[in-house]
């Protein structure tokens, strides 16, 4: 097996288990959903987004891993309407 093939196994691979854990994100995000809706909460919390957000600042790629989870952010926040 060349490099490529291999260093293309390994991208397949942690695809994989980013999709599964995003699947996971998302059946939580509609739990939470739920839960707000019970207790008449607003959908948006910008605190906690500013909270995961600064995370990110701690990862080499903090920048393109900030632009991934505004769009999960907003992809959560239509699973909670």
């Amino acid at each position: 097996m060349d490099e490529l093939t291999q260093l293309r196994q390994a991208i397949d691979e942690l695809d994989e288990a980013i999709m599964d854990l995003l699947d996971r994100r998302f059946d939580l995000t509609k739990a939470v959903g739920e839960l707000k809706k019970q207790k008449t909460m607003a959908v948006s919390h910008p605190n906690r987004e500013k909270s995961i957000l600064k995370k990110a600042e701690n990862h080499s790629h903090a920048e393109s891993i900030k632009t991934l989870y505004t769009q999960i952010f907003t992809l959560s926040k239509k699973l909670q309407k």
